[in-house]
């Protein structure tokens, strides 16, 4: 239960912390936020492509993970590779001729 006793003790408290806040503000110093989205990854909606696949046609942006090949990204991914040197996934027994 919050008795007057400790409402009274709490409003020194943010009282404090308020002139504190101030004077770091005033210092060039600031306070860390506790806004969950205020810090980490950019957001990567308004990230411009860098490129685009030439296998697939699809964005190349700038944290996508891809290959360097005749000058041109390609996505690191197997259908992208293999749709750029046109190849078809067969057996080995087919390739071998078994």
């Amino acid at each position: 239960m919050l008795t007057p006793e400790r409402f009274e003790a709490l409003c020194c408290f943010w009282q404090r912390v308020w002139r504190r806040k101030e004077n770091n503000v005033k210092e060039g110093l600031e306070m860390i936020s506790l806004d969950r989205f205020a810090y980490g990854p950019r957001d990567p909606q308004n990230v411009e492509p860098v490129t685009f696949c030439p296998a697939c046609g699809r964005e190349v942006y700038p944290l996508d993970e891809v290959y360097k090949l005749d000058g041109y990204l390609i996505h690191a991914e197997g259908t992208c590779l293999a749709d750029y040197f046109h190849l078809t996934p067969v057996e080995a027994r087919d390739a071998w001729g078994i």
